[in-house]
């Protein structure tokens, strides 16, 4: 809403999912909420224009995963 991509309207209605990863290591606060808020506000983007589908969600829900995450 703050940015003029949620309309306010909406904002009640709508489901949206942000897959936020913070390496534990980080330390640069500030760069750290830049990312963020440019992830954060790239997905309403996408939720606006209907992506990804809700059929692409669920078929790629088990191969979601963060870029830059190592897994264990």
């Amino acid at each position: 809403m703050e940015y003029g991509i949620l309309p306010k309207e909406l904002a009640d209605d709508i489901v949206l999912i942000v897959n936020v990863f913070v390496h534990p290591s980080a330390s640069a606060r500030k760069r750290i909420f830049i990312n963020n808020l440019k992830t954060t506000r790239n997905a309403i983007r996408k939720a606006m224009e209907n992506l990804p589908t809700v059929d692409d969600g669920i078929e790629n829900a088990e191969n979601a995963r963060h870029p830059f995450r190592n897994d264990p």
